[in-house]
């Protein structure tokens, strides 16, 4: 007989192999440390001369106090695993337990509510034996009903989950201490001191009074926790501009890209200067390239083709400033909202004139909470970042080798500098989702949104703007995940939520470089695009899907396109789009109305798990076509009742 319960989590054998692994690989590892702390005086002795001796034995000490945080670590990750493997076999014999259970009650209680709610007097005494029969089993297994079994197993899938989620964390912080990642970085490399690419440079910069002497020894890493805790610093890097530097240098190439270009006619200058650009970081260490960010912040920041570590180092010290120059923003406000307070209400200061400047520093404090936590948290990947301009982007998991699909997408209007973390944090749902590894995402502003329906998210001016950009964004995605991935045919998909959906139609008629697109809850697929061949995509099978949950009032608006206002032809009924189902809460209750706006990123929801699908290259489920219901009124379109349909994604 099947049993009724799944074991839930992994499999308690494999967990117990896999915790032995790690304890014989830490004991090795402990050995070595040991055998190599003993060998640094010989180095030492052996080279005593030279910088180029100090660099060799300080990447020596460097190495051998790598390897002794790493057997800790991977002590730690042996004992998460053990005690994993407990809860497992805990819950795998609760679970027996409940699968026993249920065998004796399901059919028990089935008879007692196979009478009814009325019983007569002829079936009674059946009845009663009945109600007997189950209150024995009751006292025998503990469980008066199946809701009550129910209940235990959830509790138990809980338990397990929980003790997942602790043992992942665990085994993260493992493999954070065999990687030697040091606060605020993202690999060993970044622990050793400055390489040959970027050595001279430090020098150079030292000499010109825009980094302190001890920043010849320090290591990137400290590099970066130095800035972050001198922004007057930071803004030295900022301000400073690229020179001519020595022939065939970073400094020099950095240079070269201000200056005017002649090529032949025809020539896409833009892509070239891109694939150079790319080429010549990724030549790079990932060390080097970290440095060399945080030299040139302003430039490498959000430089097309700059590999997306640099990028990354680049902007946290441009946020180290922003930073700065919020704290001032916020405490003017307050000082000035403060006066105003103290005069208290009379004729010259109104109090809408104080409730103004209120607003203001609300928008103005949680933008600075954004820039706080971006400083606070260095592990976060950052590729996109202008102060002036709203723009931001974050990469959510990691582009690597084995990574196969990596999404980007818009967010729409009210998203702004102060609110886009919680848009990452909901995106990030997409990457949890997929196996390990398999799946990045990029949630892409490159400016300023709509802040509001009427009458700005009506207006195409942000699309507009935004739409080149994003075009050109996902040629520099395509060019870093293929530098990465070693060639590989990892997809990439763009999305758009709300406006940001008009954003992602704009830039298909920029030349979009995408193998999916998603259009979310979208108003349009751009101001004047009627058709799918107004599209200039770079991948002609690019593939397209749309999805828009029953009853979003953003269905008024799709479709409409008059004099700048309106965002293109409808996403749901153009040809060559798939529309896509929104399906149903975890409770069951249908993704739709005009919560569903929002409500679609619900993890667990139809809407959520296409979206997934979508992302991953899974099956999505089609949402049938929509059926005409004649009324008083005229023909009215109205969702069809039809289930959805399945469909792989090639």
């Amino acid at each position: 007989m099947t049993a009724r319960y799944a074991y839930v989590g992994d499999d308690p054998a494999g967990i117990a192999a896999a915790a032995t692994v790690l304890e014989h690989r830490a004991r090795d590892l402990a050995a070595n440390a040991s055998s190599a702390s003993g060998e640094l005086p010989r180095l030492r002795e052996a080279w005593t001369v030279g910088s180029a001796g100090d660099r060799a034995y300080a990447v020596a000490t460097q190495l051998s106090a790598h390897l002794d945080t790493i057997a800790p670590g991977l002590r730690a990750g042996s004992d998460a695993l053990a005690e994993y493997r407990e809860e497992l076999v805990l819950g795998c014999s609760r679970v027996d337990q409940l699968n026993s259970a249920h065998r004796v009650i399901a059919p028990l209680e089935s008879l007692v509510r196979s009478f009814g709610d009325w019983i007569d007097e002829s079936r009674s005494a059946a009845y009663d034996r009945a109600v007997t029969e189950l209150r024995v089993a009751a006292s025998a297994t503990g469980y008066g009903s199946l809701w009550e079994i129910e209940g235990d197993y959830r509790a138990v899938t809980q338990r397990i989950t929980s003790a997942c989620e602790v043992c992942e964390a665990a085994l993260r912080r493992s493999r954070t201490a065999a990687q030697g990642r040091a606060p605020g970085r993202s690999s060993f490399a970044g622990m050793l001191p400055m390489g040959l690419q970027t050595g001279p440079l430090i020098d150079g910069f030292i000499s010109r009074g825009l980094l302190p002497p001890e920043a010849a020894t320090m290591t990137a890493d400290e590099l970066l926790t130095y800035l972050k805790d001198h922004p007057d610093v930071a803004r030295n890097l900022v301000d400073n501009n690229p020179g001519r530097g020595q022939p065939g240098s970073v400094e020099a190439f950095l240079h070269s890209l201000g200056q005017p270009t002649i090529s032949a006619p025809g020539t896409d200058i833009a892509a070239l200067q891109r694939e150079q650009t790319s080429a010549l970081f990724h030549t790079l260490t990932p060390q080097e390239q970290a440095v060399v960010g945080m030299l040139f912040p302003s430039e490498v920041g959000n430089l097309s083709g700059a590999s997306f570590v640099a990028r990354d180092a680049a902007n946290y010290v441009n946020v180290v400033v922003a930073r700065e120059d919020q704290a001032g923003v916020v405490a003017d406000l307050e000082k000035k909202v403060a006066d105003l307070r103290s005069m208290g209400p009379y004729p010259g200061v109104p109090a809408s004139l104080i409730a103004s400047y209120e607003s203001q520093l609300a928008d103005a404090r949680a933008l600075l909470g954004t820039y706080d936590r971006l400083v606070a948290e260095p592990d976060r990947q950052i590729v996109v970042f202008d102060a002036a301009r709203g723009a931001f982007a974050e990469v959510s998991g990691t582009i690597s080798p084995t990574t196969r699909n990596v999404g980007v997408i818009c967010p729409g209007t009210t998203t702004n500098m102060g609110t886009i973390l919680g848009n990452v944090k909901t995106y990030s749902s997409f990457v949890k989702a997929a196996e390990p590894g398999q799946l990045a995402m990029i949630t892409w502003m490159g400016g300023g949104l709509p802040q509001s329906i009427v009458p700005e998210a009506m207006s195409d001016s942000y699309s507009r703007d935004l739409g080149p950009l994003l075009a050109s964004f996902s040629k520099d995605v395509r060019l870093e995940t293929a530098a990465l991935t070693g060639g590989s045919t990892a997809h990439l998909t763009v999305a758009g939520h709300s406006y940001g959906g008009a954003v992602v139609g704009i830039a298909e008629t920029y030349g979009l470089d995408a193998d999916r697109v998603m259009y979310v809850e979208s108003p349009g697929m751009g101001n004047d695009v009627s058709s799918t061949s107004d599209y200039r995509p770079v991948n002609p099978d690019v593939r397209r899907y749309s999805m828009t949950a029953p009853g979003d009032p953003i269905a008024l608006v799709q479709g409409a396109d008059v004099l700048g206002y309106g965002h293109g032809g409808d996403p749901d009924h153009m040809a060559g789009v798939t529309r896509l189902a929104t399906g149903n809460y975890k409770d069951g209750t249908p993704v739709a109305g005009p919560s569903a706006h929002g409500g679609v990123f619900t993890p667990g929801s139809g809407s959520w798990d296409n979206m997934v699908q979508v992302f991953t290259g899974g099956t999505v489920q089609v949402r049938p076509p929509d059926t005409v219901m004649n009324t008083q009124y005229g023909p009215v379109m109205v969702p069809s009742s039809a289930p959805s349909t399945p469909l792989d994604i090639p």
